[in-house]
């Protein structure tokens, strides 16, 4: 057996432990026990494959890798560095240990040679056993399809973020060029079902990215020319008509009003706006090396770049926060020249929502592994498609 047919199999191996590591039998998303049998095998089919997939010279040829792999070791010696000189820099340990996943799952995406075939396939799988695993997730602990004032903040998020990675990615997979109708009706459907289970779920900033990928697409592909705001005041009439004597609208939009509205502590932020204020007036306070310098303890900040900034200042966070603008920046370029009907541009959209997330919790982009393994992996297919077209 070839070695490209050996890393595809373990590839799909690992897609489905991701994917399948959300099912209620697996995690509880009720509570905070982080006793999950599957993350173990996680780690080792990702080990697997990245040792499998892997090329040294992508890390001497490639800017990207080279920065961020350099970052890392910056990471690590600055939590040696703090230590030795008497400050609490251990959590710099737990941060250089977290970037460091991301760039497996990019290296492995980087690395591998899939045809468009194995690529789709991937992509399918990973939606299917997604929504299978958060329908589980719903059915079991958040009272089947009925947006209930249940807060369950630890894990929640993650699988919001996970569904809606799905989501984002069955959308485009139905958009693409090459794309026939019924398999793109099956993506479209499958990317509907699972923007349902965010909204059931009530993780907002999900919600948020899958509408922001939407806008996005309609944005790039120049639809609204004269003729389909026509279309659209037909097809809008059409349901609104519909909708009078069935009452779908009025269900629908009640629906997602309290997938965004509807809070156990009557807080549209959930405390994250306290949060963030008080980790502000850390950096204010000690801007340099954050509370690695004091005593202060305040709970979890639901912002990455205030939280690194205020547990480990401007300096101790220098290398996590250029990591991160370095991400932002090339996302960025790439989005804004992509050709959103290419089945290989997934990736770059697909990190919207790791982004776009870390705005409102505390580990993404970068963590929890399980959680961005798909968009960093996708990234690194669309880097390396667009690299292989450049050079043609």
């Amino acid at each position: 057996m070839k070695k490209n047919h050996i890393c595809y199999f373990f590839l799909i191996v690992l897609v489905f432990l991701v994917a399948i590591n959300y099912h209620p039998h697996f995690l509880n998303i009720n509570t905070k026990d982080g006793n999950n049998p599957i993350s173990p095998l996680v780690v080792y089919a990702t080990l697997i494959v990245a040792v499998l997939s892997f090329k040294p010279r992508l890390f001497l040829k490639n800017t990207l890798f080279k920065v961020y792999s350099s970052l890392i070791l910056v990471v690590f010696f600055f939590a040696a560095l703090f230590g030795g000189l008497g400050y609490n820099s251990s959590g710099l340990w737990v941060e250089a240990r977290t970037i460091l996943l991301p760039l497996l799952f990019l290296t492995i995406g980087y690395s591998l040679d899939l045809s468009e075939k194995q690529f789709v396939f991937v992509c399918l799988l990973y939606g299917l056993v997604v929504s299978f695993s958060a329908t589980s997730q719903v059915m079991s602990n958040f009272g089947a399809f009925v947006i209930e004032e249940l807060n369950y903040v630890t894990s929640k998020n993650r699988l919001g973020a996970l569904t809606a990675t799905a989501s984002i990615v069955s959308f485009s997979m139905a958009f693409t060029r090459r794309m026939k109708l019924l398999p793109a009706l099956s993506f479209s459907a499958l990317g509907v079902f699972l923007f349902v289970l965010v909204l059931t779920i009530r993780c907002r900033t999900s919600t948020v990215c899958i509408l922001f990928f939407l806008l996005f697409y309609i944005f790039k592909l120049k639809l609204f020319k004269p003729k389909h705001f026509v279309y659209l005041f037909l097809g809008l009439t059409v349901f609104v008509v519909i909708a009078k004597y069935t009452n779908i609208l009025s269900t629908a939009v009640e629906y997602a009003y309290s997938s965004f509205t509807l809070n156990h502590e009557n807080d549209l932020t959930a405390d994250r706006t306290r949060r963030n204020i008080e980790a502000w007036a850390i950096i204010q306070n000690s801007p340099v090396l954050g509370r690695m310098t004091t005593n202060v303890s305040i709970d979890w900040v639901h912002n990455y770049l205030l939280r690194v900034t205020s547990d480990y200042g401007l300096l101790g966070a220098f290398p996590l926060l250029t990591l991160y603008a370095i991400l932002v920046l090339v996302v960025i370029r790439n989005l804004r020249k992509v050709e959103v009907r290419d089945t290989y541009s997934i990736g770059h959209i697909a990190m919207l929502v790791p982004l776009v997330t870390s705005l409102a919790e505390p580990t993404f982009p970068f963590g929890p592994g399980t959680a961005v393994f798909f968009s960093f992996f996708l990234f690194g297919v669309s880097l390396s498609k667009a690299k292989a077209n450049t050079q043609r």
